[in-house]
């Protein structure tokens, strides 16, 4: 009999590839759809209609519902006009934060 193991190296990608797919379906749920991106354990997300802009964004969704993303425009000029959100903390977390983000009533 063989035992098969994943290293940290291969399973790292499966697990935030989990993540990054149940956090589109949400997002896209509460109308806020991430950009389609692989291999990183990040989104972006456009800016939803009615938001000024990213910095100001961020600053009211961390005021109504405590949960951070960062401006997109501090990853340079690419980045303006969306938010990344990190896939880093457990799946469970990520869903209280989107319920959050929904429950603010932001734009």
């Amino acid at each position: 009999t063989e035992i098969y193991t994943l290293s940290l190296h291969d399973a790292l990608p499966i697990l935030y590839e989990g993540r990054r797919n149940s956090m589109t379906a949400a997002l896209t749920d509460i109308g806020l759809p991430p950009v389609p991106c692989r291999g990183t354990p990040y989104l972006w997300i456009p800016l939803p209609k009615g938001a000024p802009d990213d910095r100001t964004f961020c600053s009211e969704l961390l005021t109504g519902s405590h949960v951070l993303l960062t401006p997109g425009s501090c990853f340079g000029s690419e980045g303006k006009g969306h938010v990344r959100a990190s896939l880093m903390r457990k799946s469970s977390v990520l869903e209280k934060a989107v319920k959050a983000i929904a429950a603010s009533g932001l734009y």
